[in-house]
């Protein structure tokens, strides 16, 4: 097991104590003396790891107890570590930006999905839209989460050269130069992204998922930049510490468990499950089963059929894999907090994963391209025409969606 998953056990156990039995007057002495004998006692391995994990114990007591002020209203209230005025600002930022959909003739329950999806703001849903959604376990597509920052990375990294000065004509011939001139170039790209991508986290509230995807991205990035491995686990884990240091109720919050728990799933079965099919596999298989002679025409006849086949039937088992992983520890704790189990799921999320990496795209151009209309009118009928095609492509969503919430059994 991890260092870090029995450090972050130990803080939730502290934060659960300091919640339900102990007060800060015993979990604060108690992270202290464990603090103090961790420290005191290097020599002896087995001693100071078991005080360090007590200490953790001790400081999540301490810091539970020490937030009051931030404590939810209920478990389903999300929670944010924004302060009043800056959130209120915020508010602001996001009504006047869905306002922009609008002007570009967005409306409706298109209009909703939009906003939700992309501002976190789902009050424009109907209710029966959103039932919809949730019967077919679909809903996630709403809570903004690592799914959304990574559209918004890829969209920045498209449109940020990366390799430009290798075309430079006076660096061509000094390949030093050109290398201190790329890592120079890399650094200053990746930190521009990450305070886009974190300027957008700020907008849309700062909440539970978008920060825990935020701080992974950012931490990702970082290790890529020095160079170094990073482990899915490890990295899950440290994000977990660092959100529950800023604020320990948010391990009291939906979203955060829900989060963690699809990232959780994901780290520990997708890879074991997309293993399980190789196309290159099942064809050694077929040849060693069959006649090698009879192979060798078929696939002389239809090599481009099979590699599109290849390459489709690898993508669909990803996202089998990918919907199968996350609904593992996710399944429990939706029947338990909104008491459904939702039956097609598998089916639902894999017709539902295109569209959304359709509209993510769509939906931030046109927000971008909104925001410049208002500077240069000339670019107002480019900002309609994307957002007629935005308003076509979730229109054809929310059908699937409907169609898949009225099954039998749903």
């Amino acid at each position: 097991m991890s260092h870090l998953l029995i450090l972050l056990l130990s803080f939730v156990a502290g934060i659960l104590l300091g919640r339900e039995v102990c007060d800060i007057y015993i979990m604060l002495p108690m992270a202290v003396i464990c603090g103090g004998v961790a420290v005191g006692f290097r020599k002896r391995n087995a001693l100071r790891v078991v005080a360090m994990y007590l200490c953790m114990v001790g400081v999540g007591g301490s810091m539970l107890n020490l937030r009051h002020d931030s404590a939810p209203q209920d478990r389903y209230h999300p929670v944010s570590i924004l302060p009043e005025e800056l959130s209120e600002r915020m508010t602001i930022v996001r009504s006047q930006l869905a306002n922009l959909y609008a002007i570009g003739g967005l409306s409706g329950d298109e209009y909703g999905v939009v906003v939700a999806m992309t501002l976190g703001e789902k009050q424009h849903i109907s209710k029966p839209l959103r039932e919809c959604y949730n019967i077919s376990g679909t809903g996630h597509v709403f809570a903004l989460s690592g799914m959304h920052l990574t559209v918004l990375f890829l969209l920045l990294m498209s449109i940020i050269p990366h390799q430009q000065y290798q075309r430079y004509k006076p660096l061509r011939d000094d390949p030093i130069a050109v290398e201190i001139v790329l890592n120079r170039w890399r650094y200053a790209t990746r930190v521009i992204m990450l305070i886009v991508m974190w300027m957008y986290v700020i907008m849309v509230g700062c909440h539970a998922s978008v920060f825990r995807a935020a701080v992974m991205l950012t931490l990702y990035e970082m290790l890529r930049l020095w160079q170094r491995e990073s482990r899915g686990i490890d990295m899950l884990c440290l994000t977990a510490l660092i959100l529950l240091l800023f604020n320990p109720y948010w391990l009291f919050d939906l979203g955060f468990i829900m989060s963690f728990t699809a990232m959780f799933g994901i780290f520990c079965f997708f890879k074991t499950m997309n293993d399980w099919y190789d196309p290159k596999r099942e064809i050694i298989v077929f040849i060693n089963t069959r006649n090698e002679r009879l192979f060798s025409i078929l696939y002389f006849l239809f090599k481009k059929s099979y590699m599109v086949w290849r390459n489709f039937s690898v993508r669909l088992w990803s996202l089998i894999c990918l919907s199968i992983s996350t609904q593992i520890f996710m399944a429990p704790i939706i029947a338990f907090a909104f008491g459904r189990f939702s039956t097609y799921f598998l089916p639902a999320n894999i017709f539902v994963a295109p569209f959304t990496f359709v509209i993510l795209p769509l939906a931030f151009v046109s927000m971008a391209l909104g925001v410049l209309s208002l500077l240069c009118p000339w670019i107002a009928p480019l900002h309609t025409a994307c957002v007629t095609i935005l308003g076509w492509v979730v229109h054809l969503m929310n059908v699937g969606m409907e169609w898949f919430a009225a099954l039998p059994y749903a």
